[in-house]
């Protein structure tokens, strides 16, 4: 396409160099005849081939190219046509042909337009009002003349301001869409806005030169034309840029100019010289729309000093947010750098059991306490330091100039100012913070490494209880490890790496498959399928494990369904942490959940360790009361292990009791846990409970179990934990039994279904 456009105006020098050399009858009609008229035929097929080959903006362009392609038909028609009377003196078809290039051009300048406008905002739609309105002030002073010059019918004289009129529209139109996109100076729009504006002008001198009869074929007006079809032709095939980002003073140039050149305009009309009536209604019409628009424009500057504020402010505390605070520490580190530059401290402070403020009082609760923690950490430190919320009960400080000691002694005054209780809604409350510290440039140079430095060292004040802790400047393996696999399973989580394999639970009387329990691994992209062990307690110490436990019901809760519509009723069992036994909010979660797959209650069980059910009995009472309302079974994970306290199989909703594998597995072959096995059976029957074995590894202690009346049973002899897929291809395949999942009574085919079982 650069060969053509470039072939364009090579075919234009040469002839606009005889024509102003010799302005002869000869080169004159060159010019008319074939010059002028193929320059602007070739750029309109351009035009044309663009709107041919590119589907953005296509409408406008082909618009565009039919302006220019009528242009040329009343080009050639004057040149060949022989027509006695000059156009625009009496109407004719040439008039016809050179008009209709303005409405369509006009079209296809909006219609290109509104392939890049998605949305107008009010202050845009101003600047494209008040920059047509400024142009079209400038081209109306042109009717005056023209009218007054005018000769012939009142035609003819409609027929001349038409011109002008064109133009007048077709400019406005242009420079406003300009103004509405941010004056998009370069590539398309510069070159579109650039061809327009130099056709407006030579119309524009092309009108007064003829209304004064000292128009002659072959001048410089002859070839702006061409020259500015050239133009168009080029920006069809330009990408269109983003206009770069105006504000402050940038924003008044427009309105400024527009109001200078209106007020010279009815200036001009007082002081006696005739100015046109449409000149003088627009100039008023501009300087009044540059009033509203100056008024937008201060709106605007100051909205958008409140919107910078507010994009560096947290919300709840009205500190600092994190964004803020990493762009503070950049420019501190960048001093730090320097030879001889002052020292940084960077603090890291996180409130220790926050997360059981919050579940225990509320949300609400939490948040004043964090609203009354800005200004006691405030009052203790400098002018000149830095206190940010980096989210949740995250703060951070910095410290410039600050060495070891120095940010030691601020560590210990923040301490210090958390030790007086916080009063909120009438309850005193005391709480306690661990703070990391990292320095500058001995720990790290760069606002990423020094927030790990801090994070580690506030883990580790943390976890020894010491208050506050400096970074040793070394980070150790298990606390790089830590960090990233934090960070992986916070990506996991929003990334569906997370899967459950589920586990069957065997009713051992009709020896059918009624349940599974649902336990959660990750398939790490690098580490390959990870167990619990390895993220379940981070998640926790994170506070990861309420948004983790949801995404595992949710999960658990669909494949339930997929099982359901499949024809096998299997009730499927989810474990629960120390965290969401401490949640009120989790029962509501819990019934959304179960709303919106339109599922029965009774298809959910939910596991729970004693450890866990014993570390808040009250708020555990509170939580499992509301959850069992729902009809949803709840059972004690590892009985036997933890507090084995029977208090509270008298006063907690529990449903089902899971013997721990460990009597289980042992109890075929020692008579102690054989002894411990049957009691707990005998004592869970009498409770009106049910009792499900686990670790159930060999025949013999099925048989067992089978024989103390033991309900359920689940293990590695029964099933490995598999994928749903694999599950449910046993549990519907050609296996013995039925495909609702029971096994027939002999012992031949209970030797088959365990031995597939093993190899699933």
């Amino acid at each position: 396409m650069r060969v053509a456009l470039a072939a364009l105006a090579a075919w234009l020098l040469p002839l606009a160099a005889a024509l102003l050399l010799d302005r002869g009858p000869l080169s004159r009609y060159w010019w008319d005849n074939w010059g002028y008229s193929a320059v602007i035929l070739g750029a309109g097929v351009l035009v044309l081939a663009r709107a041919a080959v590119h589907r953005s903006g296509r409408v406008g362009w082909v618009l565009i190219g039919a302006g220019m392609l009528s242009t040329t038909a009343g080009n050639l028609t004057y040149a060949l046509g022989g027509f006695d009377v000059e156009p625009f003196v009496s109407p004719n078809a040439v008039d016809a042909l050179w008009l209709a290039a303005y409405p369509l051009q006009a079209a296809g300048v909006i219609a290109v337009a509104r392939s890049r406008i998605t949305r107008l905002r009010r202050s845009a739609a101003l600047d494209a009002l008040v920059a047509a309105l400024g142009t079209a002030t400038l081209t109306a002073l042109v009717f005056g003349p023209v009218e007054a010059t005018a000769t012939g019918s009142r035609a003819a004289v409609v027929t001349l301001l038409a011109y002008p009129a064109g133009d007048l529209l077709l400019a406005a139109i242009c420079l406003g869409t300009l103004a509405a996109l941010g004056w998009p100076l370069r590539g398309c729009w510069g070159w579109l806005g650039l061809g327009f504006a130099l056709s407006t002008c030579a119309d524009v001198c092309y009108l007064l030169l003829s209304a004064h009869g000292t128009y002659v074929d072959g001048t410089l007006v002859d070839l702006v034309w061409p020259v500015a079809a050239l133009m168009t032709a080029t920006a069809s095939w330009q990408s269109p840029r983003p206009a770069p980002a105006r504000s402050g003073v940038s924003l008044l140039t427009v309105p400024a100019g527009v109001t200078v050149v209106s007020l010279v305009v009815l200036l001009a009309d007082t002081t006696g010289v005739h100015v046109p009536a449409p000149a003088k209604a627009l100039a008023a019409a501009a300087v009044l729309t540059v009033v509203v628009r100056t008024a937008m424009t201060f709106r605007e500057v100051a909205e958008l000093a409140d919107t910078r504020r507010l994009a560096h402010t947290d919300d709840l505390t009205g500190l600092p947010n994190r964004r803020h605070f990493y762009a503070t520490v950049t420019d501190a580190v960048a001093g730090a750098r320097r030879p001889g530059g002052p020292q940084v401290a960077v603090l890291l402070l996180d409130l220790d059991r926050f997360k059981e403020i919050n579940d225990s009082l509320g949300h609400h609760v939490g948040d004043e306490l964090l609203v009354q923690l800005g200004p006691r950490l405030r009052a203790v430190l400098r002018e000149q330091d830095v206190l940010a919320r980096l989210g949740g009960d995250e703060f951070a400080v910095l410290l410039p100039g600050a060495d070891g000691a120095g940010a030691a002694r601020v560590a210990g005054l923040l301490l210090s100012a958390l030790r007086a209780p916080f009063h909120l809604e009438a309850t005193e409350l005391h709480v306690d913070a661990s703070i990391g510290i990292a320095l500058c440039p001995q720990h790290a140079d760069a606002i990423s490494g020094l927030l790990q430095h801090a994070d580690i060292a506030m883990y580790r004040a943390k976890s020894t209880g010491s208050g506050f802790q400096i970074s040793s400047g070394e980070v150790a393996s298990a606390d790089l490890h830590r960090l990233q696999t934090l960070e992986q399973l916070r990506a996991a989580l929003d990334t569906d790496q997370l899967v459950l394999h589920h586990q069957p639970k065997l009713h051992l009387a009709s020896r059918t498959v009624t349940g599974v329990e649902a336990l959660v691994r990750w398939q790490h992209p690098t580490r390959g399928l990870l167990l619990p062990d390895s993220f379940l307690p981070l998640a926790e110490q994170s506070g990861l494990m309420r948004r983790l436990t949801l995404h595992v019901l949710r999960l658990a809760l669909q494949q339930a369904d997929a099982w359901r519509c499949a024809g096998l009723d299997l009730t499927v069992a989810v474990n629960l942490s120390a965290s969401d036994l401490l949640d009120a909010q989790l029962p509501g979660q819990v019934e959304l959940l179960l709303s919106a797959l339109d599922l029965p209650a009774s298809l959910l069980e939910l596991e729970i360790t004693e450890t866990v059910l014993m570390a808040d009995p009250a708020r555990a009472h509170q939580v499992l009361h509301a959850l069992r309302a729902l009809g949803i079974r709840i059972a004690v994970d590892d009985y036997g292990t933890g507090y084995s306290s029977l208090s509270y199989l008298q006063d907690l909703p529990v449903d089902d009791l899971k013997l721990d594998r460990s009597f289980v597995m042992r109890s075929a072959d020692d008579p102690r846990s054989a002894a411990i096995v049957s009691s707990t059976v005998g004592l869970a029957h009498a409770l009106h409970l049910r009792i499900v074995a686990e670790g159930v590894e060999s025949e013999a202690v099925l048989e067992q179990l089978t024989a103390v009346g033991c309900d359920l049973a689940q293990g590695y002899h029964l099933a490995r934990p598999q994928p749903a897929d694999q599950l449910t291809a046993w549990l519907t395949g050609d296996r013995p039994g039925r495909a609702d999942g029971s096994v027939l009574s002999d012992r031949g085919a209970q030797a088959r279904l365990t031995t597939g079982l093993r190899t699933a």
